[in-house]
C-alpha cells in the first residue's frame, strides 16, 4: 500500500467512495509511524471529521475516528492493509461490548496523545527560547565587532550579521502558530473514548481523567477501579 492515500468520488483516487455528498478528491490520508496517519482535508465541501471535529488537518491514531462529511467513517486498518474488510465502517456495529460504559481500554490510548502533545509543545516552546537567547547575544556582540574593525570592514560585517540575525527572529510570532495548531490537533484527539460523545477532555491532563474515572458527559468509565 502507498505511503499516502487519496480519497474521493473520483477513479482516478486510491480509494473510491462513489457518493454524492463525498467531493472528486476528498481527503488524502499518510502512513507516519507506530500506527499513526495525517489526515488531510482537500478542500472538500462537506469536511473531514476526527472524532467528530472538523478539521483541515490532523495527525490520528487507529483509536481515532475519521469521518467523512457526515457518515462515512473510514477504517484505516483496511486503507492500510493491517486487516481486510470494507473501508467504510457501520457506526451501529461499533464499541458492542458486555458494559456499554466500559471505555477503559480504549482511554489507555489518549495517554500517547497527552504525552506525545506535551513533549512537542515544550519542544516548541524550549527551540523558541534558545532562537531569542541566540537573538540577544547577538545584539550584545554587536558593538564590540564594529570596534574591533576598520570602518569600511565594519559596516560590511554588522550589514551581515544584522542579516543573519534578522533571520533568526520568528516571522509572524512563527512559533506560536506552531502552537496554536499542536493545541488544535490536540483537542480533537484528547476526547471522551465514546464515539457517540466526543467530549473535549483538555482541560485537564490524562492522569487527572484517570483518577477521575468518567467522561463528565456521557458517563463513559476510563477506570477499571470505577468498574
Amino acid at each position: 500500500m502507498k505511503a499516502t492515500v487519496s480519497i474521493g468520488r473520483s477513479p482516478e483516487n486510491d480509494v473510491v467512495i462513489n457518493q454524492p455528498d463525498i467531493s472528486s478528491h476528498h481527503a488524502t490520508i499518510t502512513t507516519l509511524e507506530d500506527n499513526e496517519f495525517m489526515v488531510e482535508d482537500l478542500d472538500s465541501s462537506n469536511g473531514v471529521y476526527v472524532n467528530g471535529y472538523r478539521i483541515k488537518s490532523s495527525k490520528v491514531s487507529l483509536a481515532d475516528q475519521v469521518r467523512l462529511s457526515a457518515n462515512h467513517i473510514i477504517d484505516l486498518e483496511v486503507i492500510f492493509g493491517l486487516k481486510e474488510g470494507s473501508v467504510l465502517q457501520i457506526p451501529e456495529e461499533q464499541n458492542k461490548k458486555p458494559n456499554d460504559k466500559d471505555f477503559t481500554d480504549e482511554f489507555l490510548h489518549l495517554e500517547k496523545v497527552y504525552n506525545d502533545y506535551r513533549k512537542d509543545k515544550n519542544r516548541i516552546v524550549q527551540g523558541n527560547q534558545r532562537k531569542q537567547v541566540i537573538i540577544r547575544m547577538g545584539f550584545m556582540a554587536l558593538p564590540l565587532a564594529i570596534q574591533a574593525v576598520t570602518k569600511e570592514i565594519a559596516l560590511s560585517g554588522s550589514t551581515i550579521l544584522l542579516g543573519g540575525l534578522a533571520q533568526l527572529i520568528p516571522g509572524g510570532n512563527k512559533h506560536l502558530d506552531k502552537l496554536e495548531e499542536l493545541n488544535d490537533n490536540f483537542m480533537v484527539r484528547f476526547v471522551c473514548p465514546n464515539k457517540s460523545c466526543n467530549q473535549i477532555l483538555s482541560g485537564r491532563s490524562w492522569a487527572v481523567w484517570h483518577n477521575t474515572g468518567e467522561c463528565p458527559k456521557c458517563k463513559a468509565i476510563f477506570n477499571k477501579n470505577k468498574l
